[in-house]
């Protein structure tokens, strides 16, 4: 399975046939034969794998973050892995108080632990004082996995082209900028019209009614992580009927 990475989203969409609906996957993953990522009611379970911006191939991304849950809850450590060497690994999360880590820079070894602030989360020594910036902004860089769409931009465009039905559009041109969030488990929600280019009046609530409708057909994404949890994201995508 492979992932190509583009932390902005530009689809163009060409349409000169009709494309029948297609439901696409949304509980799991297939990583070599082996379920990952897997949703059932809406809890996450079993194993989790996670890949870093910029890797085209998996499971020998550089950046990997894995970790297990049982009916939504994690079930131990959080490990991060890059080149396939451990480098980070984080406490279980039983709460939202402290959550310590043990970090692995070069021969170097940090510990400390995260904590949320009001609506940020700080990283401190365990001594309790805020980590110098050299250190915490090289631990918050490897904790952060952004949002990726399973398979890659390619194959994003295929199942767009697939989910679109040219009759819903009645032959209108322009393009459509939406934005949704992805939520924790990679589902997207929330889509909204935040722009449109070249088009106006029927034509432009035409092409609006099916880019939000196409969009909530997508499957699931990698969901976005950051420190210690799993966040909800913001994307927003151009999407251009010619």
């Amino acid at each position: 399975m492979k992932l190509f990475i583009n932390r902005i989203l530009i689809l163009v969409i060409f349409f000169q046939v009709a494309f029948n609906l297609v439901v696409l996957s949304q509980s799991m993953m297939d990583n070599d034969g082996n379920t990952i990522n897997q949703v059932v009611e809406n809890k996450k379970i079993g194993k989790w794998i996670l890949y870093s911006e910029g890797d085209t191939q998996i499971p020998n991304g550089k950046r990997t973050l894995e970790c297990i849950h049982s009916n939504d809850t994690l079930n131990g450590a959080i490990e991060i892995r890059e080149n396939g060497k451990l480098i980070l690994k984080i406490g279980k999360v039983d709460n939202n108080s402290k959550i310590e880590f043990t970090a692995f820079k070069g021969s170097k070894t940090i510990e400390g632990y995260f904590q949320k602030k009001g609506s940020k989360v700080k990283i401190f020594n365990l001594s309790g004082t805020e980590m110098t910036s050299k250190s915490r902004d090289w631990v918050a860089a490897k904790t952060e996995f952004i949002p990726l769409y399973y398979n890659g931009i390619e194959e994003l465009h295929r199942d767009i082209k697939s989910l679109l039905s040219c009759d819903n559009v009645k032959g209108a041109k322009g393009t459509i900028y939406v934005g949704f969030t992805v939520d924790t488990n990679g589902y997207v929600k929330n889509p909204e019209v935040f722009k449109a280019i070249n088009t106006t009046g029927e034509s432009q609530y035409l092409l609006e009614k099916e880019a939000l409708r196409t969009v909530m057909l997508l499957p699931r994404f990698q969901p976005g992580f950051q420190s210690y949890r799993f966040v909800n994201t913001k994307f927003r995508i151009p999407i251009t009927f010619e």
